[in-house]
């Protein structure tokens, strides 16, 4: 596999976009003739499935490059944002699947781990911002299934 991953605990992600709304008004009247967005910002919350040493570096804004099997990590002193896709389904079939793409994330938040004792698992939980990437219009695209009709 030439894509590096990180693994989602099954409790998936959690997206929020907080939206800042501005209104036009203008002096002849109490009600604005006009409301337009002025900020949008897309978080995701991530709980990652184990602190395997890609998922530590993910989640610490190192990107995921490099070896799942290293012995040891450091914090990174740059950002290096990750495309953080997820997917409705198991099967990779466009008929089952309705995938997210974030195109380019960065942690945004506190990282946070319980560290239990075995047979339970440690997660890793972190927020990530989307940016918009260079040449994009959106920081997200959304992808339905092939033979499913949306409204719009």
């Amino acid at each position: 596999d030439s894509t590096p991953t990180v693994t989602v605990a099954e409790d998936g992600t959690d997206m929020v976009v907080s939206n800042k709304n501005d209104q036009i008004m203008v002096a002849e009247t109490k009600y604005p003739i006009r409301v337009v967005n002025s900020e949008s910002v897309v978080k995701l919350r991530v709980k990652l499935a184990e602190p395997t040493l890609r998922n530590l570096k993910a989640a610490f804004g190192g990107g995921t490059a490099g070896s799942n099997t290293a012995t040891s990590m450091e914090l990174p002193t740059d950002l290096t944002g990750i495309m953080l896709v997820h997917d409705s389904h198991p099967s990779t079939s466009l008929t089952e699947n309705r995938r997210k793409v974030f195109r380019e994330c960065y942690p945004s938040s506190d990282v946070s781990m319980v560290f239990k004792k075995s047979p339970n698992k440690t997660t890793v939980d972190v927020e990530f911002m989307a940016v918009l990437p260079e040449n994009q219009t959106s920081p997200a695209i959304f992808l339905k299934p092939a033979g499913v009709s949306v409204a719009v």
